[in-house]
């Protein structure tokens, strides 16, 4: 599941689009990768294999850091941070865990409403 959310995984083909509209809540290890923390490596159409990426404001945390709380952006077609979403973060060391959620209603209602069979979903590092 993880490579389907990958920067450079593109669903334009399949037309299969990765959803969050029923995330559970909660943490999540994500092995090694790394949520983007540059918007300009993100394509909205085609990054993470979803319409709209969410990606993360600020740096990765150091793994001295212990938990913290970033922002996250959710990624449209007309802002690079049109909504955010509060998260946090754990830098293991040899992985990473993120305290994730859905967005919220409002959020959902216009990607619904606008774009049914387009989604939000959170992005996750680089496959090869």
């Amino acid at each position: 599941m993880l490579e389907e959310r990958a920067t450079n995984h593109s669903a334009q083909h399949t037309g299969l689009y990765v959803s969050d509209i029923y995330l559970t809540s909660g943490w999540y290890d994500v092995g090694s990768r790394n949520m983007p923390t540059d918007p300009s490596k993100l394509n909205v159409y085609n990054s993470c294999g979803t319409y709209y990426p969410i990606w993360m404001i600020g740096t990765i945390p150091q793994t001295s850091e212990g938990k913290v709380t970033r922002t996250a952006c959710i990624f449209t077609d007309w802002s690079e941070c049109s909504y955010t979403i509060e998260i946090e973060v754990i830098n293991c060391g040899t992985h990473m865990l993120y305290n994730l959620s859905t967005p919220n209603e409002y959020e959902y209602y216009y990607y619904y409403y606008y774009h049914s069979y387009y989604y939000t979903a959170y992005c996750f590092g680089k496959y090869f």
